[in-house]
């Protein structure tokens, strides 16, 4: 007898009634009944018992019907505990959802009901209070960064926030180069918050050099452990007022004016031997006596005033030295070679 065969490409016994062929005995792989609902998965038949897969195991046309259902929510942050807010029903518990709905934040695995509260601004353990049984204390803004704070303000927190020190001993708190135990420098502060400034250091009078000359007025000081601007260390200028007077100036003999601070003003004295002008100056003199003639060579003689012969050469570059004689009054005689012609000159050695 010639009759119609289905496939059970699943071999559970069922066909399938897209894939048939006529025959008089079933070939292999070939059922006489086309009742299979899926032919592809053996464990869906008619008769076979529903299971919970989300597939019609016993080929009625519904899914997973008589199980149990159970809501299942959400546990994105996989912390054990489920937002309430997204939920779904179904008979087993699917990948990433849970059981139960008491999740406060399920963005954040570290918050969750029974978890220990830790200072971090987050209710840990979601009983609807934050911080709460953490220790709580004042911190102060440090504006300068150097790890002291001001009174200026604070605020109240459980750990440190950034940009505030757990003190309030700042004495400056614009200020990084102040604050309590650093080392006191010269630089009219209160390194160390102490109330002093520069306290300890080595300070030196320092005089006004109002001429900008390098030479300070000895009227005119202060105390200081570094030189101000404007002051120097030298009390050595006769005029303060004048840059082109002070110990280092040229003196111009017969001015009037003491260029050099050294007391007087120097004088110049001017001759005339055999025809040659002769200049002598300074008069007084510290060091070095310049004698300058328009002529020749010419010899000198120095005396004491008691008419001791002191020293006696020739001029060499139209200068005398007279750094190694005692401060006195001497007499200086010139002439000129081969010639008793002279000039005398009272010198003041200083």
């Amino acid at each position: 007898v010639i009759q119609t065969f289905y496939l059970d490409a699943d071999s559970d016994g069922y066909g399938s009634a897209t894939d048939q062929l006529t025959a008089c005995i079933a070939p292999t792989g070939y059922v006489a009944n086309n009742s299979d609902c899926d032919d592809n998965d053996a464990n869906n038949f008619p008769g076979h018992t529903e299971t919970c897969d989300d597939r019609d195991n016993n080929c009625n046309g519904q899914i997973d019907e008589g199980l149990t259902l159970e809501n299942y929510y959400l546990d994105d942050d996989a912390d054990g505990f489920g937002n309430p807010d997204i939920q779904i029903e179904d008979c087993s518990q699917p990948m990433g959802y849970v059981s139960n709905n008491t999740d406060c934040d399920d963005n954040d695995a570290n918050n969750y009901p029974g978890n220990v509260e830790s200072c971090d601004e987050r209710d840990n353990n979601c009983n609807g209070i934050i911080d709460e049984d953490v220790v709580v204390q004042t911190f102060y803004i440090d504006a300068d960064g150097d790890g002291y704070g001001s009174l200026a303000e604070s605020i109240e927190a459980c750990s440190q926030p950034a940009g505030y020190a757990s003190n309030s001993d700042d004495c400056d708190d614009s200020d990084d180069t102040a604050f309590p135990g650093n080392a006191e420098v010269c630089d009219d502060i209160d390194n160390n918050c102490n109330g002093q400034v520069d306290e300890g250091l080595a300070f030196t009078t320092y005089y006004l050099d109002a001429d900008m000359d390098g030479y300070g007025n000895p009227l005119d000081n202060l105390s200081a452990c570094s030189a101000p601007s404007g002051y120097v260390d030298d009390a050595s200028d006769c005029d303060d007022s004048d840059p082109e007077i002070n110990p280092a100036a040229t003196e111009i003999p017969g001015n009037g004016i003491d260029e050099d601070c050294d007391g007087v003003d120097e004088q110049s004295s001017t001759y005339e031997l055999n025809n040659s002008t002769i200049e002598i100056f300074p008069n007084p003199v510290s060091s070095i006596l310049s004698v300058l003639s328009s002529g020749g060579r010419l010899h000198y003689n120095i005396y004491d005033l008691n008419g001791e012969l002191i020293a006696q050469g020739t001029v060499e570059d139209d200068r005398i030295d007279m750094e190694y004689l005692s401060s006195s009054v001497y007499l200086l005689v010139i002439r000129t070679p081969n010639s008793e012609e002279h000039i005398m000159e009272r010198i003041i050695k200083l």
